[in-house]
């Protein structure tokens, strides 16, 4: 088995069903079998890639949006990247405003309709009208989406999640800006949105 992983981890690469075979001292002797059966009463669930999950022993049923897969969790949990972990943080204004939240390690500063501004080069007209026209495009993108960006680029000092259209903004350039030249302007709090104010901010903590 190798190193860092654990049993069920180990019996599930050879499928979904399989679970550790252990010693009545309870060690794990290497071998796996199939999970004996289940009664499931409307908990059952079938994998995209074909295998059956029945959860028992306490444990929920937590599926993964972005790809559909499941597993079995503890309540409370949510399924995401294969793994079991704790739920995002639940991000709302004005109820978040000022608050806290830690991404790969890093502290971030949430703020209610206030952007993080940057600037383009003044005669990269291509990038003033890319930038336009991105203002006008809808997506689905989350607070988590746009904190998972930014946590993991080395070079982002914050993030807006414009929750109005599902975008995420992301202030990477690592360099002061204004109107008159590129770069970002790193401020906490930021500025007030004067536009669309159906944003929010998330500012590193301290300056990366």
């Amino acid at each position: 088995m190798a190193q860092n992983v654990s049993p069920e981890a180990f019996c599930k690469a050879a499928g979904p069903n399989y679970v550790p075979v252990y010693e009545s001292d309870g060690s794990f002797n290497g071998n796996c079998k199939i999970q004996d059966a289940q009664i499931c009463l409307g908990n059952e669930y079938t994998t995209p890639k074909g295998g059956y999950l029945c959860c028992g022993g306490g444990s929920v049923m937590a599926i993964d949006s972005s790809n559909q897969n499941a597993d079995c969790c503890q309540p409370g949990k949510v399924y995401k990247n294969a793994a079991c972990i704790d739920p995002p943080p639940q991000i709302s204004c004005p109820a978040s405003n000022a608050q806290w939240v830690q991404q790969n390690g890093i502290n971030f500063q949430v703020w209610c309709h206030r952007n993080i501004i940057e600037y383009t080069d003044p005669f990269d007209w291509r990038g003033k009208m890319s930038a336009l026209l991105n203002m006008n495009k809808r997506g689905q993108a989350t607070f988590q989406d746009c904190l998972d960006i930014c946590a993991a680029d080395p070079k982002c000092q914050g993030a807006n999640w414009w929750y109005g259209k599902g975008l995420c903004g992301i202030n990477n350039k690592q360099q002061g800006g204004s109107w008159f030249s590129r770069g970002g302007d790193y401020k906490n709090p930021p500025d007030m949105a004067w536009v669309d104010n159906r944003v929010i901010a998330m500012v590193a903590v301290p300056q990366r």
